[in-house]
């Protein structure tokens, strides 16, 4: 009697609970479709007024954020270790970028797994599972623009989006609203790559628990106001916002960043210690503690006594500069 041949299981994938299967294909490139509301070019598609992007359009898009760096990983590797997620109808799920890369080397088919006909809010759990609290993250802002998402198109509460992402509730809330901030205010003063690159700057500015930053930010000009000299190049850094406060609290540093074209640089070198202040510290650190042998070395060697001659007159000059009386 012939053995019954076992039907082979196809993969399963848990979706909030819910387990669903897919389907291991081998796809035509050129059948299946790059996804205008990927979270990752979302900003891109709408700070350039784009309403019905293009399938090059988009490839182009995906290249900009950093599909060349990821096209010469799938050369090299002769494909991408992981197969994309497509959806029943052929649209990109998860594996964009890697789309826009077979593209760009012009492969003809690659291997890829369709889910059955799931609902939205599926997919965007799906995606939130993958790129927010996944070990493959996205940057920032997609990761923002996908909480954003379950927020409003899918009426979740601040709750929901922790339980279903892991991420802290103070989080959730800091990344919702710099996400507003971004596409409110940021963009619409730049636009594209220029636009997404201060969004460090605008979560610095939203997440700092400082009270003087608090009670700042609670007023919509003021945040207004943080936007503009960010835009004009007045904050260079996203790290440079976490001394916003010191400036907020010095009326002279507050009134040049506000007033002068340059303003963020003289500001924020009033307010941060500059280097070779700490350099000096760490000097007199190793004087205060030097050992005896080193004293013994000292009395003996004129190239390191000429050192502390030189260091006792500078230490004179600069004190003289600044009327530093010296004892």
């Amino acid at each position: 009697m012939t053995p019954k041949k076992r039907a082979e299981k196809k993969p399963v994938i848990v979706v909030d609970g819910k387990s669903i299967e897919v389907t291991p294909e081998r796809v035509d490139v050129e059948k299946v479709r790059l996804d205008p509301d990927n979270p990752r070019i979302r900003y891109l598609v709408k700070s350039r007024g784009m309403t019905n992007p293009t399938q090059e359009e988009l490839k182009e898009l995906l290249w900009e954020i950093g599909g060349e760096e990821l096209l010469g990983k799938i050369r090299n590797n002769k494909g991408a270790i992981d197969a994309i997620l497509i959806k029943e109808d052929g649209t990109v799920i998860e594996g964009n970028c890697r789309l826009a890369c077979y593209r760009h080397l012009r492969w003809k088919t690659i291997e890829a797994q369709r889910l059955p006909k799931i609902t939205q809010e599926q997919i965007d759990i799906l995606l939130s599972k993958y790129h927010v609290s996944g070990k493959i993250s996205w940057r920032r802002y997609a990761q923002a623009g996908q909480i954003h998402k379950l927020k409003h198109d899918h009426k979740m509460s601040i709750e929901d989006i922790t339980n279903k992402t892991g991420i802290p509730n103070k989080e959730v809330k800091d990344l919702l609203r710099t996400y507003e901030i971004m596409t409110e205010k940021m963009l619409p003063k730049l636009a594209g790559k220029k636009g997404l690159k201060k969004f460090s700057h605008m979560y610095e500015f939203v997440k700092n628990p400082d009270p003087g930053l608090q009670a700042f930010r609670k007023d919509p000009k003021n945040v207004e106001e943080f936007v503009r000299w960010v835009a004009e190049g007045k904050i260079k850094k996203g790290a440079d916002v976490r001394n916003l406060p010191k400036i907020l609290k010095s009326p002279t540093a507050l009134k040049i960043l506000r007033g002068e074209r340059d303003g963020g640089k003289k500001a924020f070198g009033m307010v941060v210690r500059a280097q070779e202040f700490g350099t000096l510290e760490d000097a007199l650190n190793v004087l205060e503690n030097m050992k005896s042998a080193l004293i013994n070395v000292l009395k003996v060697d004129q190239k390191e006594q000429k050192i502390v001659k030189q260091l006792h007159a500078k230490i004179k000059t600069v004190a003289e500069l600044a009327d530093v009386k010296l004892d």
